[in-house]
């Protein structure tokens, strides 16, 4: 009896709202399914170089480069071939998938080279025998720059060697 009497101390009276016509459409939500939650990877263009110079059968100097380019290309150029890298993509806690991918091409400079390779390579043997019969050498080991296209899939970044 007393929480009636409560009830009605505490009820302040309401204002009936006016009736609001309803939309003449109604949107239906598209259903989440499998194949509309697949969504085209963020391919990225890039431009990776490399040189190495030796000495008598020491490496000298290095140098391994991963550029953005001024201008994006890859729309009117074939892809040569193909190959992946198994990464270790799950280490990354990132939403941002460009800055995973130039991460991963930049750190695993190896995997990338090996892919390279399969291409284009240019190398130049100078030895010189000297009076002492020594030989001194030199060698410079070198990629042309390449345009690739590099994305995440699964746990595998992939690379598209482009043909220009």
């Amino acid at each position: 009896m007393l929480s009636v009497q409560l009830l009605r101390a505490d009820l302040i009276s309401q204002v009936r709202p006016h009736k609001q016509p309803l939309p003449t459409e109604i949107l239906v939500p598209q259903a989440l399914t499998p194949h509309s939650l697949e969504s085209t990877p963020q391919k990225l263009e890039f431009i990776i170089s490399y040189k190495a110079q030796t000495h008598d059968g020491i490496i000298t100097g290095e140098r391994y480069s991963i550029a953005d380019p001024i201008t994006l290309k890859a729309h009117k150029l074939k892809v040569a071939y193909t190959c992946s890298l198994n990464t270790p993509i799950n280490d990354f806690i990132t939403d941002d998938e460009s800055y995973a991918i130039k991460y991963i091409l930049t750190h695993y400079q190896e995997e990338v080279l090996e892919c390279l390779r399969k291409g284009r390579a240019r190398v130049r043997y100078d030895g010189i025998i000297s009076h002492n019969t020594r030989v001194q050498d030199s060698t410079t080991f070198a990629f042309s720059p390449q345009r690739i296209l590099a994305y995440l899939d699964n746990r595998y970044v992939v690379i598209d060697v482009l043909k220009e």
